[in-house]
């Protein structure tokens, strides 16, 4: 958290455990050019159901609703899942008709999300990067998401070692990477980002 706020300011919009109205209220406003959700998905790969950004026991948001925050923007806008198969979705000749990422991809907004379950590790690494690269210039989401790959694709001291270098406060980052027990180049890792546009 310290680390978002000196990269983005204390201007930046932050939300811990949000309710779903405050949620809903966010992902409708036009201000946002960027929107970066941290929280676990629930998708049954198994059986139909209604596929949930769970934030709390307390709070969470199903997929009808975050239908009806899909809008024609003004600008484009990239909007990051960074949960557990929130890009997953079932075979289908129509693949909006279900799972969260194509509930919310329109022409006018961009998702990023994973396919499957991975690692905490892996996620707050791969999310932390990836709005590092966003917020660095006009990069777009498929080229953030390609350097991200690049970048995590070496041995996790390699990558604590350039995590480092990021500025104040992404110690703690590259302290987590460095302790990692696992490889986060492993393709279940790696592999599991997809992308909605």
């Amino acid at each position: 958290m310290r680390w978002l706020r000196v990269r983005f300011g204390e201007d930046a919009d932050i939300h811990t455990d949000p309710t779903p109205e405050v949620f809903l209220s966010a992902l409708n406003d036009e201000r946002y050019t960027h929107i970066y959700i941290s929280a676990h998905g629930n998708y049954d790969h198994w059986q139909r159901g209604e596929a949930k950004i769970h934030f709390s026991d307390a709070a969470e948001v199903g997929v009808e609703e975050l239908r009806g925050t899909r809008k024609c923007w003004k600008h484009r806008r990239v909007l990051v899942l960074n949960i557990c198969d929130g890009a997953a979705s079932r075979l289908s000749y129509n693949p909006n008709n279900s799972g969260i990422a194509a509930a919310l991809a329109s022409g006018g907004q961009v998702v990023i999300s994973h396919l499957w379950p991975v690692n905490p590790k892996y996620a707050a690494s791969f999310g932390l990067l990836l709005l590092d690269r966003l917020h660095a210039g006009s990069i777009a989401p498929g080229e953030a998401v390609l350097d991200i790959y690049k970048y995590l694709n070496r041995p996790n001291s390699q990558i604590a070692e350039e995590v480092k270098n990021m500025g104040a406060y992404s110690e703690e980052l590259a302290g987590m990477i460095e302790k990692t027990e696992f490889e986060i180049s492993d393709f279940r890792n790696i592999g599991a980002v997809a992308i909605y546009a």
